[in-house]
């Protein structure tokens, strides 16, 4: 599977998603247009994404393990500040805080997938992210990390507990190559204000918030600065994706004034049911085979009395159809294409295209193709749907791909079939194509 730009947003069907570490990937997408213009920014400029990046960095999944009730914001400050100072190439100025509160542990190997000609890990390197055994909504967060950058380096400082347990520290120069894959933001941050304690306590007074603490006792939970503002989200989507962990959970997000501790009402947010693979993303590709997997492809021949409309295929059209064994992706998020052995694109000799059929038989998605043209969805999407379904909708292993190959008998002409998912930066290596009959 190759990997096309990013498209295609949220969510219907419960499933699980796999187990598929690998290496540095994105901060969450947002989905209103005041969050887009921030994670634009800070996608870009802050140093929120290189702490963040800590996380992502070669993510090791365990079950079990320590707890931990956690800490504020303001105590997590004060240590990492401490140990700066010890740290030469002073003074250092604070340019990131982000802090995570987890339902499970999860381990990450800090120097994983990083560059010792630019990179230097001081303190442990593999660290456990204890499972929390407190309320995750009241700003106590069991890991914290806090970042800083000076003339020429950057320091980023694992806080567990008021422990400071890591740090990993780039020396110059500060563009091109860097520890984590990311750059450094401006500073210095002014966390001056609320702390992360009064901000919590503050969002709760959201009945989004509230209502979503009330309904879901267990939940990860992420609070950073960014924008003179506490960033706060709920959610019971796995920042990490842990063995088992559901492709669609549930979100809530709010944003509290550092100055004023005020509740921002422009940037409250609930979302009941999300693609979780769409919400959040903390690094780590996953294999495109373990996010979608068509098999089992079978020849054939349309029905008499059958339209591409009703029944995804021409009367009398060669046909493949081709079971869907895996899948964590939304209908908007999915490319399809029938290639030759030189990897063209295959033509078309009549209309056809390509469809996908409901358990009962029913056109669930679709997209067709004019006669003369290449056989592949590759610059856009799914055309029409079906009732109920929409790009953002999962699209459900219990359906079938219908390829409608025209007039000519495609049968021995050594054609595959590929599917592309979005992204290359969120999903890992491809898979070969499937062999056509």
């Amino acid at each position: 599977m190759a990997s096309p730009p990013p498209e295609g947003p949220s969510a219907s069907a419960p499933t699980s998603i796999p187990n598929t570490p690998g290496t540095l990937g994105t901060i969450p997408r947002r989905t209103t247009q005041r969050r887009s213009v921030i994670l634009a920014i800070v996608t870009v400029v802050v140093v929120v994404i290189v702490v963040v990046a800590l996380f992502a960095t070669g993510i090791l999944s365990t079950k079990g393990g320590g707890s931990s009730s956690g800490t504020s914001s303001d105590i997590a400050l004060a240590a990492a500040n401490a140990y700066a100072k010890t740290v030469s190439g002073g003074p250092w100025s604070i340019s990131g805080l982000v802090g995570i509160d987890l339902s499970i542990t999860h381990t990450l190997s800090l120097l994983n997938g990083l560059s010792p000609s630019y990179c230097t890990l001081l303190g442990t390197q593999n660290y456990t992210i204890p499972a929390s055994s407190g309320t995750y909504s009241n700003g106590n967060l069991a890991t914290w990390l806090v970042g800083y950058i000076n003339a020429s380096s950057t320091l980023d400082v694992v806080v567990s507990n008021g422990q400071v347990v890591a740090h990993l520290e780039e020396v110059g120069p500060l563009s091109g190559n860097h520890c984590s894959g990311t750059y450094p933001g401006p500073a210095p941050l002014n966390t001056t204000g609320i702390s992360s304690v009064t901000a919590a306590s503050t969002a709760l007074s959201d009945k989004n918030v509230s209502a979503f603490v009330a309904a879901h006792p267990a939940a990860d939970a992420r609070m950073f600065l960014f924008d003179g503002e506490w960033n706060i989200d709920y959610t019971t989507c796995d920042y990490f994706y842990d063995p088992g962990a559901p492709a669609q959970g549930a979100e809530v997000d709010a944003a509290v004034n550092v100055a004023t501790g005020k509740l921002d009402v422009n940037y409250t947010e609930s979302l009941t049911s999300a693609v979780c693979l769409d919400r959040f993303w903390y690094g780590q590709q996953i294999p495109a085979s373990d996010l979608f997997a068509a098999t089992n492809p079978i020849r054939g021949t349309c029905p008499a009395g059958s339209t591409f409309a009703t029944q995804g295929c021409l009367a009398g059209d060669f046909t493949y159809r081709l079971s869907i064994e895996t899948s964590y992706i939304p209908f908007g998020s999915i490319h399809f294409s029938v290639d030759t052995k030189n990897g063209s694109s295959y033509n078309l000799t009549g209309p056809g295209g390509f469809t996908v059929l409901t358990f009962q038989g029913t056109v669930a998605a679709q997209r067709g193709i004019p006669s003369g043209q290449q056989m592949t969805m590759m610059d856009g999407n799914f055309l029409v749907y079906g009732q109920g379904v929409q790009g953002g909708s999962l699209l459900p292993t219990n359906d079938t791909i219908l390829l409608d190959m025209g007039t000519s008998n495609p049968a021995g002409l050594g054609l595959t079939f590929s599917d592309f998912i979005p992204s290359q930066v969120l999903y890992g290596p491809s898979t070969p194509p499937v062999p056509l009959p």
